[in-house]
């Protein structure tokens, strides 16, 4: 079975319910929920995008270990001009103009410059290369499957991401209100206390206290503040669009999540379809192939090769 019919059942689940919410992605103004941030990260996400380049740069490694059963064809050009008396005499003969007056002394202790154009073609034929190309046609397979796991696994831990990110914001959202809320309790406290130090009704000491107690929740709501802004740039980070830091969030759920199920049988499920570890044991297979073809170096190869030269004094002459 090829890896890519394995999906987790949270990942076809998200996928499933995020679809129904794709009709509201045209107004940036609704709510943001989860499901949607969701489908728009894998959408938008650049990483993932990234990551699902492997698939095609694996794809065509297998087309390259194919070509290696293949027959090669290759072009040579190449230029000599020299006055060396073997280089002239090796030239002439080689363009088949050799003449008698070559065989003079003068002329072949003393040549002139003389130049020869070499044009070259060779076809090499595979016939045995000691089961090397296959293991290699089998391994860049297998690098196939594991770029896909890789998406799968990659995929898998961006909706991780988004989901520990939305809610990551939903909670400091919420404990930004509730400092603020406290801090006008605090506000209000502090009015009293010293209108009624006003009256004498309290000492100095209860008025500074409630001035501490307030510049403490400012400082509190400055930090909680803070801390939204990162969680507004986390989700926008994991989602792959700026604007959704800008967006509101859905209401966040009155009841708690139901508890998965039980530990044994997660753990079971895992081994079973986390792509993470399917990409490992990929990965060791691929490792012994390639402890196969370092044993393979030591046994012979076979190829048929056949040349065809031609020399010339001129280029297209």
């Amino acid at each position: 079975m090829k890896p890519r019919c394995f999906f987790s059942g949270l990942v076809v689940a998200i996928l499933i319910s995020v679809a129904l919410a794709a009709v509201a992605l045209g107004d940036n103004t609704s709510p943001l929920t989860l499901g949607e941030a969701v489908f728009l990260a894998l959408k938008e996400n650049p990483g993932l995008k990234a990551a699902g380049l492997s698939v095609p740069a694996a794809e065509a490694q297998i087309a390259m270990a194919r070509a290696r059963f293949l027959p090669q064809v290759g072009f040579s050009q190449s230029f000599n001009n020299s006055d060396n008396p073997t280089q002239v005499f090796m030239s002439k003969l080689n363009q088949r103009v050799f003449t008698e007056q070559d065989f003079l002394l003068n002329n072949l202790n003393n040549p002139g410059s003389y130049s020869d154009w070499r044009t070259g073609l060779v076809a090499k034929q595979p016939i045995f290369q000691a089961g090397e190309a296959y293991l290699g046609y089998q391994q860049a397979r297998l690098k196939r499957d594991i770029a896909t796991f890789q998406v799968l696994a990659a995929r898998q831990k961006l909706i991780y991401q988004v989901t520990k990110a939305y809610f990551g914001r939903q909670l400091s959202e919420a404990r930004l209100k509730v400092v603020q809320e406290a801090k006008k309790t605090a506000a209000t406290n502090r009015s009293l206390v010293e209108s009624r130090f006003k009256e004498g009704s309290v000492v100095r000491a209860d008025l500074l206290s409630a001035d501490v107690h307030l510049a403490r929740l400012t400082q509190e709501e400055i930090s909680a503040a803070g801390e939204v802004e990162i969680a507004r740039s986390a989700l926008a980070t994991a989602v792959g669009t700026p604007e959704v830091g800008f967006r509101t969030l859905a209401p966040a759920p009155k009841e708690a999540a139901p508890l998965p199920g039980n530990l044994d049988e997660l753990k079971q499920v895992a081994e079973q379809k986390r792509p993470d570890l399917k990409r490992l044991a990929l990965a060791a297979r691929v490792a012994q192939q390639e402890q196969a073809k370092a044993r393979l170096n030591f046994l012979p190869r076979l190829n048929v090769m056949a040349h065809y030269d031609l020399d010339q004094k001129y280029l297209f002459g």
